[in-house]
């Protein structure tokens, strides 16, 4: 949910073009990966016991590219593990699908955007019921996490369209103004916004 909240604060008004979406991916790989990659030189030694066992038969060659095609990927998040290097790195698999998502989901909110918002946050709401009747894999955790992510979008945009900013005259005890609300997130009018930090 979190995610959802932060990228569509930091990129709702994105108008997404062929370098904006460079830049997005470009943003989001280098938030990501190197952190990642610096988890995985940390439980090398469990790799390298696992991939090349002292005094033991090792796995087939298969099983051995498949573990380091779905850990070298990120790719946790849509299977069942058989190995736990680093179990805790399946929400990176979800975030990877969420950021693949996000260009998407922000353009089909943009027009009609308060409309749209209330059916993201209704999608959220019945999402996971329906994947489960639909018998979508357990194991596809980002698939079933979708709806956090779409809720977190959801909140971002209703907080940027009917926020009141506070008036000076409520700091002095007079009578506030209401000021109309902000453009909001998913603003097709909007100057491109800078990335989270």
């Amino acid at each position: 949910m979190l995610s959802g909240f932060v990228l569509a604060l930091s990129y709702g008004s994105t108008s997404w073009d062929s370098k904006s979406l460079i830049r997005y991916g470009v943003d989001r790989f280098a938030r990501l990966y190197p952190t990642y990659l610096l988890t995985l030189l940390i439980i090398s030694p469990f790799i390298t016991d696992y991939l090349f066992p002292a005094g033991r038969a090792g796995p087939a060659f298969s099983e051995k590219t498949a573990q380091l095609t779905i850990y070298g990927l990120a790719l946790q998040g849509w299977s069942k593990p058989s190995v736990f290097w680093n179990t805790p790195a399946w929400s990176l698999s979800c975030k990877l699908f969420f950021y693949l998502c996000f260009p998407l989901i922000a353009v089909c909110l943009r027009e009609r955007r308060v409309l749209k918002t209330f059916a993201a946050g209704a999608v959220s709401v019945l999402l996971p019921v329906l994947l489960i009747r639909m018998g979508v894999p357990p194991a596809w955790k980002p698939v079933h996490h979708l709806a956090d992510f779409l809720l977190g979008i959801a909140a971002a945009a209703f907080m940027k369209s009917w926020r009141m900013p506070e008036s000076p005259g409520f700091e002095t005890g007079h009578a506030s103004t209401r000021r109309p609300p902000p453009s909001g997130c998913f603003s097709s009018s909007s100057p491109i916004r800078s990335a989270a930090r």
